[in-house]
């Protein structure tokens, strides 16, 4: 769909097609900036349609290797990564953290068999266990030096919904209906068709090879999508520079 949105953007605005094109995306855009990326290079590889002027993307705190992401869960709540630079603060107890990582060896099963077998071998035990504890510290998610403090997602964003749904506004846009921040429903069929667990690390190491830019950036208090499973997938990467990046 966003390739037939970018074809049909570039026949109704030919004078686009010069410019230099970047997908860019944080937290679930870990899959979808990948997956778009990958979609728009191959349709330029076989000549289909305009070829799109695709020149990088940018993944900010992503999730994008589940299968090694998740293993870094008791490391970050533990100390935020200290021994390698971090700087968030320890939320979790010597106990729990020896119970995630007690859990975690059949965690990382269940989301290999989830990427071996698509949605038949899926599940969301992964997610209760680490998520469940975090929630109980009652910290913020996406900053860990922080409390909760507005609902599920943490911050206030009233203001904007009152915004996006004001009669004006929505005339401007030329949109009617109700905007939402998250729509938890759409949220949980997600959840339990396993979209989460899915790996799109594999996307990105054809569009190096063909000289498309990828930048992987990650805030070090995100507890969420943190930065040392960030960094632990990029190293593992396979692509023909792996040894040079690593060195680097």
């Amino acid at each position: 769909r966003v390739a037939a949105f970018r074809q049909n953007l570039y026949t109704q605005c030919p004078q686009c097609r010069g410019s230099s094109l970047y997908g860019c995306g944080e937290s679930d855009a870990g899959h979808y900036v990948p997956a778009i990326a990958h979609r728009v290079w191959k349709g330029n590889r076989e000549e289909t349609g305009f070829r799109i002027p695709w020149a990088g993307m940018a993944g900010g705190n992503g999730l994008t290797d589940p299968e090694e992401q998740y293993k870094w869960y008791p490391e970050m709540g533990e100390d935020g990564g200290q021994s390698q630079g971090g700087h968030a603060p320890g939320v979790f107890s010597e106990k729990v953290v020896a119970a995630m990582r007690a859990g975690m060896p059949k965690c990382i099963e269940a989301i290999h068999q989830c990427n071996s077998h698509s949605n038949s071998g899926c599940s969301n035990s992964c997610n209760s266990l680490v998520q469940d504890p975090y929630t109980l510290t009652g910290r913020n998610p996406y900053d860990m030096r922080i409390p909760c403090e507005h609902g599920q997602l943490c911050y206030d964003f009233d203001m904007i919904t009152t915004y996006l749904n004001s009669d004006d506004v929505q005339a401007d846009l030329g949109v009617s209906g109700k905007w939402g921040s998250c729509n938890y429903a759409v949220n949980i069929d997600f959840q339990i068709h396993g979209d989460w667990y899915h790996n799109f690390h594999t996307k990105i190491p054809e569009l190096l090879h063909d000289g498309i830019e990828v930048l992987i950036y990650a805030g070090d208090v995100d507890y969420i999508c943190n930065w040392l499973g960030n960094k632990a997938w990029t190293k593992l990467l396979e692509w023909d520079k792996k040894d040079e990046y690593n060195k680097a």
